[in-house]
Order: structure tokens, then sequence, then C-alpha cells
């Protein structure tokens, strides 16, 4: 399935920057408009996919919610304390 979105890309000094009203948090960027289309296209599949992955459909169509657990810190990570300089 392939869906459609809209991309609103602008040109800022060399660069062109890319968002999508329909997808909160996808934004794009590129030394070109393709380059830059390619870039948000990547960002709102990447945020579909994570939001894909919240919900389940049970074998009759009902939405269930996915529950999901932060990783567990890496064991270095867990006794690292961080010094003030």
């Amino acid at each position: 399935m392939r869906s459609q979105f809209t991309a609103v890309i602008e040109r800022d000094g060399e660069w062109f920057v890319a968002w999508s009203p329909e997808i909160p948090g996808a934004n794009g960027q590129g030394r070109s408009v393709e380059e830059c289309r390619e870039s948000l296209g990547f960002a709102i599949q990447l945020i579909l996919e994570d939001r894909r992955e919240e919900f389940a459909v049970d074998r009759w169509g009902n939405t269930q919610t996915v529950e999901r657990r932060a990783p567990a810190p890496h064991k270095r990570d867990r006794n690292h304390t961080h010094k003030r300089c």
C-alpha cells in the first residue's frame, strides 16, 4: 500500500528543508529538492513504522494498544556517574 502526503519544501541558503503537515515530527533536508524529498520520505516511513508497532489488530479487526517498554540501560551505564568539570 502506498500513501501520499503533502511535502512543504523551502530553500534555506544552500539547503532545502521539508516537512509534512499530516505527519507531525517528519522533516527532511538536502542539497537538492529531490534529495530533500527522499529524506522526508524516509522520515515519514520511520515514523509510520514506529506508530504501527504501537498497535496490534486482533483477528476480529479490533485495535489493541501494545505496551512498549523502555530498553534496559547498558550494563556500563548503570554504574556510571556524571562528574561536573
